[in-house]
């Protein structure tokens, strides 16, 4: 577990945990693997979706009550050198892609 919270908190590669944790390389590799699994398993219905109307309801007045007007607007992933796509519903015609 130690490993894995090492890798994943600060992006720390396999290998500088041998000493470190006394731990192999495809052991914390193997470690990570099983536990990105279950995170998904357990998660994955309520976090791992598309949000539906009521999460944008909510994510919008959450982001608006801490002055983040539009928030959503900034959902992007990037695709290549410059070059992004809106995610969930977000006109292309707003992004300069």
């Amino acid at each position: 577990m130690m490993a894995v919270v090492r890798m994943l908190a600060y992006g720390c590669p396999a290998d500088f945990l041998d000493e470190y944790v006394q731990i192999g390389e495809s052991t914390a590799i193997e470690s990570l693997k099983h536990f990105c699994d279950i995170v998904i398993r357990v998660f994955e219905t309520q976090y791992l979706r598309k949000p539906n109307t009521n999460d944008i309801v909510r994510l919008l007045k959450e982001g608006n009550d801490q002055g983040f007007l539009g928030m959503l607007g900034v959902l992007t992933v990037c695709i290549g050198v410059g070059r992004t796509v809106p995610q969930h519903g977000m006109s292309g015609a707003l992004w300069g892609n």
